[in-house]
């Protein structure tokens, strides 16, 4: 018997950061994300704070969402696999 997706971003497959205020994506994931929502969440976050480090963000004013059907179609060539 197939497993079943139970997540909204397990569901989607891929991911991106987006600000909390005005909901504007920030980055997209490059991998494809596999997982429970919650450990897809850490993982990309991990993945944002390392990239953005040097710049002194506060990780908290961001958070990990799908990726809407244009803002995808746009991310294809960032995507690494």
């Amino acid at each position: 018997m197939g497993s079943k997706l139970s997540g909204k971003l397990e569901a989607a497959g891929r991911a991106g950061v987006r600000d909390k205020h005005t909901n504007e994506l920030v980055a997209v994931y490059p991998y494809k994300v596999w997982g429970k929502d919650g450990e897809i969440k850490v993982k990309v976050k991990d993945w944002f704070y390392e990239r953005n480090r040097n710049r002194c963000i506060d990780v908290a004013e961001y958070y990990v969402d799908t990726l809407s059907p244009s803002e995808l179609k746009n991310a294809q060539e960032k995507f690494f696999d």
